[in-house]
């Protein structure tokens, strides 16, 4: 007899490859507490609202389940759709309804996220009093530490992010908070103090955007500038194949004949290998995901892994070079919008329509072209490579030189970064003030990925800056 979680895991099983029939057979009598969100996405998939609907307003006065806040999370925004009622007054019934629930942290966070008032923060501080263990503990903290660094209460903020470090030091926040806290006891003219941070920052959280601004704070690194021309240069993969293979005689021998056809009927159990058989097959999105899988959960991670040659391979650098170099702009940065865009794959497409390694849209494309550009012609890795070079160096003369602008609007668009500026509430005298005001999640991170494989790739390959 299957016990719940192995119902679950075999469910999810079911629903990921669509047998929605066979997932309500295992999960209709299942226990109620560990499969709920599971048996709405069988509902959601089934067409049948009103059962969806039912299961979760059933499960959000559960006392306790086993589902993650995530997908919590999740559920409260496919009620919000599914009973198409206003999204603040839903949640504020649902704060004075569900409390003593296991949905309750999520419910007080998501409204938090919803109201822009001194309330949101009394909110966020409520999670951080009352539940700290919560999978929101953490941002919330962040964000009532963010409130208070823009009101300039910087000794108030330092507070705070000695907390979270004490509290979260593995969290996904870790570094974003250490980081401010070291900007704020720099406002706080505790330099030395400041500077300290900033080395633990470089030290502990090495492959990071945070790392790469400290390195700005610090002025240690030409690696931080953006306008480094330093040429991307070629790398074969198959450099790292002794340690990758431990010395087997066997398997370099088959390294130096290039059959790494061969090497993958042993069937080896090692995620790097199957990275590395990915990227000789130029599969490379697949490639990057498996190395990163592979290592997220490692410690102590430095520049000097050569495990990261696989997350963060070199490409097309011949063409990307060529054009860098024309338009004026650091390759290695171009390189890393790419690794960011399209993991390298020239087939990329996007759900909007953005093709290939540079991720242009055909209508960017004419418009800075000044003629007709076909999807066909697009599709051509060194056009598309070349019009991508020469889209970022237009966008980087609209905003007078500044990189950091013109890779925001590369992800967001020319109206929207100058919305942002324009507005008091999102524009700082500071760069990375600014970035963390940016409204959009998507486009936020999409800046810190990019500075972060930047900053990673020349730390990995450029030995002298």
């Amino acid at each position: 007899k299957l016990t719940s979680q192995d119902i679950k895991i075999v469910a999810e099983s079911c629903i990921k490859n669509s047998n929605y029939n066979e997932a309500y057979k295992l999960l209709k009598d299942a226990p109620f507490e560990d499969n709920w969100y599971n048996l709405a996405t069988v509902y959601k998939a089934l067409k049948a609202p009103n059962l969806e609907k039912e299961t979760i307003l059933k499960a959000l006065a559960l006392k306790n389940t086993s589902v993650e806040e995530k997908d919590i999370s999740k559920a409260i925004e496919r009620l919000l759709v599914l009973t198409n009622a206003n999204k603040i007054q839903t949640l504020q019934d649902m704060y004075i309804k569900y409390q003593a629930t296991a949905a309750y942290p999520t419910i007080i966070y998501k409204l938090s996220e919803s109201l822009t008032s001194i309330r949101s923060i009394k909110l966020y501080e409520y999670i951080i009093n009352n539940h700290p263990n919560s999978y929101w503990a953490s941002n919330s903290l962040w964000e009532a530490f963010w409130y208070n660094y823009k009101q300039k209460r910087y000794k108030t903020c330092i507070k705070l992010a000695t907390s979270h470090q004490n509290l979260y030091p593995t969290a996904k926040d870790a570094p974003r908070l250490l980081y401010w806290k070291g900007k704020a006891l720099y406002n706080e003219r505790r330099q030395k103090e400041a500077k300290e941070v900033f080395e633990k920052v470089i030290k502990d959280y090495p492959i990071s955007y945070y790392a790469f601004l400290s390195s700005r704070q610090l002025k240690i690194s030409k690696a931080n500038k953006l306008i480094n021309k330093k040429l991307v240069q070629k790398y074969d993969i198959d450099s790292i194949s002794k340690n990758l293979f431990n010395d087997d005689i066997l398997l370099l021998s088959l390294v130096n004949y290039n059959d790494f056809e061969t090497i993958e009927e042993f069937k080896i159990d090692d995620e790097f290998i199957k990275s590395w058989i990915y990227n000789k097959k130029q599969m490379y999105p697949e490639s990057i995901k498996t190395a990163q899988d592979a290592l997220e959960n490692a410690n102590n991670i430095g520049f000097s892994d050569y495990h990261l040659k696989l997350i963060y391979p070199v490409r097309f650098e011949k063409l990307i070079n060529k054009y860098a170099f024309k338009y004026k702009i650091s390759p290695y940065l171009f390189l890393s919008l790419v690794r960011e865009e399209s993991h390298f794959n020239p087939n990329a497409k996007s759900p909007v329509g953005a093709l290939g390694l540079s991720q242009i849209m055909p209508t960017t494309a004419t418009h800075i072209e000044g003629k007709t550009v076909s999807k066909q012609e697009l599709m051509d890795v060194e056009n598309n490579i070349r019009i991508g070079e020469k889209y970022f160096n237009y966008i980087t003369q609209h905003f007078n030189g500044n990189v950091y602008l013109a890779i925001l609007s590369y992800n967001a668009g020319f109206g929207n970064v100058e919305k942002w500026l324009n507005d008091s509430n999102i524009s700082a005298k500071e760069i990375d003030e600014f970035v963390e005001n940016v409204p959009f999640s998507e486009t936020k991170n999409y800046i810190k990925k990019i500075l972060t494989s930047y900053w990673t790739y020349q730390n990995i390959y450029s030995s002298r800056y």
